[in-house]
């Protein structure tokens, strides 16, 4: 696994970091919940029940090089913040920048 395409994950979603509660959309209700500051943790609460803990994909797309090579990071911070209303993806856009 690449470093670098490790990195633009995590610099993805904390970019998207920035503060201490939120409302917890993934969940689909209006608890506030308390959003982790680590790249990491952030992955595994929001990302990993659908795209994997090793990121190879379950009921998303996986996230491995070949497929994140080919999208910019604004692209990405953009999928993540308004997600997919056709798919499963739901948005983030609690996550602040």
């Amino acid at each position: 696994m690449s470093l670098n395409i490790y990195k633009t994950i995590l610099l993805s979603i904390l970019l998207l970091t920035g503060s201490a509660s939120a409302i917890d959309g993934a969940a689909g209700h209006m608890a506030e919940v308390a959003v982790p500051t680590n790249g990491k943790a952030l992955y595994e609460q929001y990302c990993a029940t659908c795209h994997h803990k090793e990121r190879i994909g379950i009921a998303g797309p996986p996230l491995i090089p070949a497929f994140l090579k080919r999208k910019q990071i604004k692209h990405l911070v953009s999928l993540i913040r308004n997600g997919f209303p056709q798919t499963l993806m739901p948005n983030y856009e609690f996550l602040k920048m």
